[in-house]
């Protein structure tokens, strides 16, 4: 693999990374939330501590990418292995009457 095929690959999983970070931390936040207000006794909503799941939510997804580098994909962050993609194949010309 050449350098900027590696770097291409890198590149490629910080962003998948992140994607997964950020959907990681708006569904503990939006879990937190929804959790929080019915358990909340003054009707507010406990911003602080839906913030702390999230947070904790997008670390544990960064992990899982880190560890997915290692064991699954290293391109990608996926813990399973994404199988080589291979090109439909080309149907047998037919003859010309």
């Amino acid at each position: 693999m050449n350098e900027h095929a590696a770097e291409s690959d890198r590149s490629q999983f910080w962003r998948d990374a992140l994607e997964r970070i950020i959907r990681a931390f708006a569904q503990g936040m939006l879990a937190g939330l929804g959790v929080g207000y019915e358990t909340f006794d003054k009707g507010g909503l406990p911003w602080l501590d839906s913030f702390y799941i999230g947070a904790g939510c997008a670390i544990i997804a960064l992990l899982i990418s880190l560890a997915g580098g290692k064991v699954g994909d290293p391109r990608n962050g996926s813990l399973l292995k994404t199988p080589p993609q291979t090109p439909p194949p080309t149907p047998p010309e037919q003859p010309h009457e």
